[in-house]
Parts: structure tokens; C-alpha cells; sequence
């Protein structure tokens, strides 16, 4: 954890290693779901002011950590990370590397998180351990602010582990990168004839894409599911189109028109290709939240091997 804002680090003293102790008024299991459930760990990850508009934890041994840090000045700073041991509710070891706009890895630091019952009944003794893993050269303001990070956040944590609930609306936040350019990997979004062979879970094809992709403009695609080849048609309209940067567009089934959501997507060059990030908000239920993370894992995973083959 730094201070994500070099011009916030302050002047202080270095520190490769660091030790913290807390205590929260929430039993232990209580404050390891805020440590690894998505959803309540963007409520309290940085600094005060600083959001989370990306915050994907996979919360097993090797699992991916994927944190876009937004700053108060609307500056984005990724961070991407492994969980190496997890034992619940006792114990959390994870490592996490804040990385530049090209993807090439600032600071590197492993945090070791330890949880016990503290006296007094339905309360925790949280001990935290971070060390520096590697710094590239300009890690001097972050390496400075990664006390004052720790320190902030973990009284954020605080207030997230005492209302033992997350309160966000069901929402999903998928990060994928893939080998090929954002010129091609938008076009996979915003072309009908590419779009059609990766789109929809593995065990669907595409029967139709319309495409019009300009502000005010339409999609609407129709599944086919192999086996039962029962039809399923999405449709909405396009919000925002900035060419190889970001598509956001209304989201709804033929079946459900009334349940309307948003989908978001971010292109990101990157040192071997492009990473986009995927946002869909607004659902009506954690349910159906759950079922489209599903289909849009699927999907980017088809995404990734329809890119790999470029243009043909």
C-alpha cells in the first residue's frame, strides 16, 4: 500500500519494512471477508479520498489480485498482485506491484496479514508486515508514502469491518490482458464479423450482431445455445465511444427489457499488448450479477484467442 500520489508522500523517512498493529471491533471472520471479498475490500483499499473503481481478488493460493486505485485528482493507479497463502480467518499473504501506465512494475511489496481474537469478545488484533519485494528507480515518493497508505486505509478498514455488510449495488469488475493491439482488440468490440466469433459463453453462438457504434447508436445480438438451441437476444445503446480507449452502453435481454444495465469497457496499452477492463453496474440483483460474471468470463476468454489470430 502507498500513497498513491507521489505529491502527497510527504518528506518522511523511507520504509522497505513495516509493522502495524489494530485492533477492530468485529469478529474475525468479520474482517477477513473485508479483506477478501471484491466488493468490501474497494470500500476501504487506500488513502482517505481515493476509490477503487477496480478491485478484483481471487481468494485462493495463486489467485490474481487486480486494484485500480483511483486519487482524488482522478489519477488512476494500477496495481496488480497473487495471493500467496490464505487461511481463513487466521492468516493472508499476498503480493502486490504498483505498476505504470505501460504495465513496467514500480514497487513491489509482500504483505503478510495476521488475525487473532482480541480480549474483550467479537473483536480482532489485526498485525500487518510489509516488506519490499523491488523498487525501480522514481519509487523514492511511493517507498515514503506507504506508512501513511497503510495507516489510512486501515482506519478505513475499520469503519468497512464494523458494519459487517457491503453496501455497493451488485456489480462485476473483470481485468483481462491479451497479446494485440487496442486497434485490434477494439475492433473485435465494435466490428459485427469479429465480434460474432467470440462473443457469449462457450456453449453459445452468435446468430446475428448488429453494431452501430457511435453515441446514440444501437447493438443488439442474438445467442444460439448449442444443444437446446434456445435464442437469446441483448440489446442497447451506445453512451459513450472513444476509439480504442472506452465503449460504455445500456445493457438488456429481450426476455427482461425492463432490467436495464451498464456495461463499461477500458482499452489500456500495455508493454505486451493491451489490457481492458470491464465493468458491468446496475444490476437488479446480486443473482444476475453472478450469472453474467460467468458469461463475460467466458466471453473475453474466446476474446483472447479471436485476437490471438489477428485480422483473419
Amino acid at each position: 500500500m502507498t500513497t498513491a500520489n507521489p505529491a502527497s508522500a510527504g518528506s518522511g523517512a523511507i520504509d522497505r519494512d513495516l509493522v502495524l498493529t489494530r485492533e477492530f471491533d468485529a469478529p474475525r471472520e468479520v474482517v477477513f471477508r473485508a479483506w477478501t471479498d471484491s466488493v468490501r475490500l474497494a470500500q476501504w483499499w487506500g488513502p482517505h479520498g481515493f476509490s477503487n473503481p477496480v478491485c478484483e481478488l481471487d481468494p485462493r493460493p495463486a489467485g490474481a489480485i487486480r486494484i485500480h486505485m483511483r486519487g482524488p485528482d482522478g489519477s488512476t493507479h494500477p496495481h496488480r498482485g497473487l495471493v500467496r497463502e490464505i487461511l481463513e480467518p487466521e492468516r493472508l499473504v499476498l503480493t502486490m506491484a504498483l505498476e505504470d501506465e505501460a504495465g513496467r512494475t514500480i514497487l513491489e511489496v509482500l504483505t503478510r496479514v495476521t488475525l487473532a481474537e482480541a480480549k474483550g469478545g467479537g473483536r480482532t488484533r489485526l498485525t500487518l508486515q510489509a516488506s519490499v519485494i523491488r523498487a525501480a528507480p522514481g519509487a523514492e515518493p511511493y517507498l515514503r508514502g506507504m506508512a501513511q497508505g497503510w495507516n489510512e486505509s486501515l482506519q478505513r478498514l475499520a469503519t468497512t469491518a464494523a458494519t459487517g455488510r457491503a453496501a455497493e449495488e451488485p456489480s462485476l469488475v473483470l481485468v483481462r490482458r491479451f497479446r494485440a493491439s487496442p486497434a485490434l482488440v477494439y475492433r473485435a468490440w465494435t466490428r459485427p464479423e469479429m465480434l460474432a466469433q467470440w462473443w457469449g459463453p462457450h456453449h453459445t453462438r452468435v446468430e446475428r450482431a448488429e453494431l452501430d457504434p457511435r453515441v446514440g447508436g444501437r447493438f443488439r445480438v442474438v445467442l444460439v445455445e448449442a444443444g437446446s438451441g434456445q435464442r437469446h437476444e441483448v440489446s442497447g445503446t451506445y453512451a459513450e465511444v472513444e476509439p480504442e480507449r472506452r465503449l460504455v452502453f445500456s445493457w438488456a435481454w429481450a426476455s427482461t427489457p425492463e432490467r436495464v444495465s451498464r456495461v463499461t469497457v477500458t482499452f489500456r496499452p500495455v508493454v505486451d499488448g493491451t489490457e481492458i477492463t470491464l465493468l458491468h453496474d446496475r444490476f437488479a440483483d446480486a443473482d444476475t450479477a453472478t450469472r453474467h460474471r460467468r458469461g463475460w468470463t467466458e466471453s473475453l476468454e474466446r476474446l483472447a484467442a479471436r485476437v490471438a489470430v489477428g485480422d483473419a
